[in-house]
């Protein structure tokens, strides 16, 4: 998951995106900043108590929640990602800021990072209500309400539908159907 040299976490590669490497970008080893620079997104770690760290956060992540952020973080740009845990007991949260362009300074630090998320909450319309929220375009969405959809759109039987869709209308193109005049 990352990699660590002298007790100083260097990399993180999350699951499924191997080709997609994270970059520390702080030295700061609680509160930590990584970066890929290609796609100009961020991940803050705010660990709530000392026991918390990287791994905990990461790994007590809903499945279904933790896909959502890998897709957002394969294929959106310009984001920051605050991942966090209260303790170590508990199954972490995250909120994915859209559309957020960091300065040079702020790259490579948490506390501006923080303070420039923060200012766009409190710009934002919304409540943080659950363990997952995205704020985009000024606007908080609590995606805990939309799990069943989240779920629904990544369970095997959406997967059939929807080539058995692509299936059946590739045979249709171009033909004509009775009684339509």
């Amino acid at each position: 998951m990352y990699e660590q040299f002298e007790d100083k976490v260097l990399q993180l590669t999350l699951h499924d995106l191997e080709e997609i490497v994270f970059e520390q970008t702080n030295m700061n080893y609680r509160y930590v900043v990584f970066a890929d620079y290609e796609r100009n997104n961020f991940i803050i770690f705010t660990p709530k108590t000392s026991k918390c760290n990287i791994q905990t956060i990461v790994t007590k992540t809903d499945p279904i929640a933790y896909e959502y952020l890998l897709d957002n973080l394969e294929y959106e740009e310009n984001l920051v990602v605050e991942w966090y845990q209260d303790n170590e007991e508990e199954t972490s949260g995250y909120t994915i800021y859209f559309d957020v362009n960091l300065t040079d300074s702020e790259k490579v630090s948490y506390l501006k990072i923080k303070d420039r998320i923060d200012n766009i909450a409190e710009d934002s319309v919304g409540e943080f209500l659950g363990l997952y929220n995205e704020v985009y375009r000024n606007f908080i969405v609590n995606l805990d309400e939309t799990v069943d959809f989240v779920e629904y759109l990544y369970s095997e039987e959406l997967g059939d539908y929807v080539e058995d869709f692509d299936d059946d209308s590739k045979d249709n193109i171009g033909e004509d159907t009775e009684g339509d005049n």
